[in-house]
């Protein structure tokens, strides 16, 4: 106990100490506070990133490519890919050998490329 010459005694850090240190206390609580949240948004986005390039459906890249090798017809193809729920072409405008009719994705179907012949 000290007495300052005015008959008052302190005990300790006095009331201004005792203010900064419920600052500092108030200080630490809200930046953990606010690390708590930036690392929930960080881990759970309000809005998810938008992606680069769109989304491909790996069993239509798989059927392509089993047409581009020659391992199914074309209307086996558009059935295929009908039956993934994609549109399928009508089986009147299915291409045939020497035809340069578009195939998916406005790619040259069987046949592309085929001069005509004579009759």
């Amino acid at each position: 106990m000290v007495n300052n010459g005015f008959g008052i005694a302190h005990h300790g850090l006095g009331i201004l100490g005792l203010l900064f240190l419920l600052l500092v206390i108030a200080a630490v609580v809200l930046g953990v506070i606010l690390l708590v949240r930036l690392w929930q948004q960080s881990k759970y986005p309000a809005h998810p990133p938008s992606p680069a390039t769109p989304w491909i459906d790996p069993a239509v890249s798989e059927l392509r490519m089993r047409y581009a090798r020659g391992e199914i017809s074309w209307d086996e193809f558009s059935q295929r890919m009908a039956g993934l729920g994609y549109p399928a072409q009508p089986a009147h405008v299915a291409p045939h050998a020497g035809a340069s009719q578009p195939g998916p994705g406005g790619q040259p179907g069987p046949g592309a490329g085929a001069q005509p012949t004579a009759p």
